[in-house]
């Protein structure tokens, strides 16, 4: 949840015996059962290999759906090391992602993102 300054609280971390559409429903359902506010949830955190984003958004329609930003920085780290990038290339993507994660406004946020494009 996020306060009035933009700062995160984490309400919820689930471990799943598999990530079954039921298995799903049933972690949501217990995390609305005790937490009355699951309506102000802005945001979910997900690992790269789970497969039913599609639930989540149905059953929080408020919320974004973030991949860990650990598997999108492994990620990007991978393909820079697979092309002919620079280390000034490699170094720019970093510390734009850097930018994107720290961002407390979608001002900044957008800022950083753009950061990548300038030459």
């Amino acid at each position: 949840m996020s306060s009035a300054i933009w700062r995160g609280q984490y309400v919820k971390h689930a471990l799943m015996k598999n990530e079954s559409s039921e298995c799903v429903t049933d972690a949501v359902t217990s995390f609305k059962s005790v937490n009355p506010t699951w309506g102000k949830v802005r945001v979910i955190i997900v690992d790269k290999y789970f497969g039913k984003i599609s639930l989540l958004h149905a059953q929080f329609p408020r919320a974004r759906i973030l991949q860990c930003v650990f598997h999108v920085v492994k990620y990007l780290r991978g393909e820079m090391a697979k092309r002919e990038y620079g280390g000034f290339d490699r170094q720019k993507v970093e510390d734009a992602v850097h930018m994107m994660q720290d961002a407390s406004t979608e001002a900044e946020y957008d800022t950083a993102r753009k950061y990548l494009y300038i030459e």
